[in-house]
């Protein structure tokens, strides 16, 4: 398979990982990256220029974006391809250092750096102006929470980590990093198995563990959880083709609310975008209308 096909590869399991899809796909992504890896890897060996790598890993990145993120275009269209080209530019930088790495300091120095490259990358994606939190690898595992109680101490970025270590052992132990005593000593079948094999089964292990042995504390209270069937692309926003004053978006989440309600919540949560249309701010005091609602 060429690079562009690697790309794509690695694009497609991405996004059939991703939590969109039934959990037991999130598992995909444990071997996601690996056909990226082989393509950088297939390229060097050929002797490609930095410039070609940037390109396939760059169409590897778009493809990736743009299969999980396309949905941002129906808010608007340059909003949405802007957040494609811009977002997989910025994912350009640990992967190209990763590759400048490699070349410079060794194969075994290069794919340590690589997680480590994508973790700060990723940390400092979340704290800036231009943060997009949908693409964190960690967040890949949202729906396969069973696989992922441990987060409870690594938090989401523990999920990057997991994924970027098992990627590289498992492309590991199919090509090799390319290192010198690899490939003057092949390993054997079962030796080179069985770090991808640990490094997947045991973080899974010990969250079912952690699930299993859970115990709940404090008082249980009710939640009360409102959400009106109203269309964020035609009718929520003003401009948009079927808009919906904000006087009767607050008046369909009042009269659900009021039919829901019973005398136990704790708490009551909805959208908090018909509460600005009269108080200005989700946090400013409401009006006369809005306090009966609002003191739930």
């Amino acid at each position: 398979m060429g690079p562009a096909g690697l790309a794509l590869l690695t694009a497609a399991l991405l996004w059939t990982g991703w939590p969109v899809h039934p959990a037991p796909l999130a598992l995909l992504l444990l071997i996601a990256w690996v056909p990226y890896l082989r393509m950088e890897q297939v390229l060097v060996q050929q002797g490609s220029s930095g410039w070609k790598v940037f390109r396939y890993t760059y169409l590897t990145l778009v493809l990736w974006n743009l299969f999980v993120t396309y949905w941002v275009s129906y808010s608007t269209v340059g909003g949405g391809v802007t957040a494609v080209v811009l977002n997989s530019l910025l994912m350009c930088l640990p992967t190209m250092a990763f590759y400048h790495t490699k070349r410079l300091a060794g194969p075994v120095l290069g794919y340590i750096s690589l997680p480590i490259y994508w973790i700060a990358f990723e940390q400092l994606h979340l704290h800036w102006d231009f943060t997009w939190p949908w693409l964190t690898l960690g967040n890949g595992f949202a729906q396969a929470n069973e696989l992922i109680q441990w987060y409870e101490y690594t938090g989401f970025l523990g999920g990057s980590l997991w994924m970027w270590v098992v990627n590289i052992l498992v492309f590991k132990a199919l090509f090799g990093l390319g290192s010198k005593s690899e490939t003057a000593r092949p390993a054997a079948p079962l030796r080179r198995w069985a770090a991808p094999v640990l490094a997947t089964v045991l973080p899974i292990g010990l969250s079912f563990l952690i699930g299993e042995t859970y115990q709940e504390k404090g008082k249980q209270v009710e939640v009360l959880v409102i959400q009106p069937n109203v269309d964020p692309f035609q009718e929520k926003f003003e401009g948009t083709a079927n808009f919906i004053s904000y006087e009767e978006q607050l008046t369909r989440l009042i009269q659900l609310t009021e039919k829901q309600l019973t005398p136990r919540p704790a708490w009551c949560f909805g959208p908090k975008r018909p509460w600005m249309s009269r108080t200005g701010s989700p946090t400013s005091k409401p009006t006369p209308r809005c306090s009966g609602c609002a003191s739930f």
